[in-house]
C-alpha cells in the first residue's frame, strides 16, 4: 500500500485505495498512477463519474477532504 505525500485536511495519513469524504458528503477513492511523471498527477481521486481529480486539490482549504 502506497502512502500519499500529503495529509488529509485534518492531518491524517492518506493511502492508495482509501476513501476520502468532503464536508458536502461527496466521497471518492484515492488512486496512485505510477506511470505519470509528476507527483501531483500520480495521486488522483475517482468520484465514480469517470473524471479523475488531483488529490492535492481535494485536501486543501477548498476541498477539505478527510479519509474515512
Amino acid at each position: 500500500m502506497k502512502i500519499a505525500p500529503w495529509k488529509d485536511f485534518k492531518g491524517g495519513e492518506i493511502t492508495e485505495g482509501c476513501i476520502i469524504a468532503h464536508p458536502s458528503g461527496q466521497q471518492g477513492t484515492v488512486i496512485f498512477k505510477p506511470d505519470r511523471e509528476q507527483e501531483t498527477d500520480q495521486w488522483v481521486v475517482d468520484y465514480g463519474d469517470g473524471i479523475e481529480s488531483r488529490l492535492c486539490l481535494q485536501i486543501g482549504d477548498n476541498g477539505r477532504a478527510i479519509t474515512i
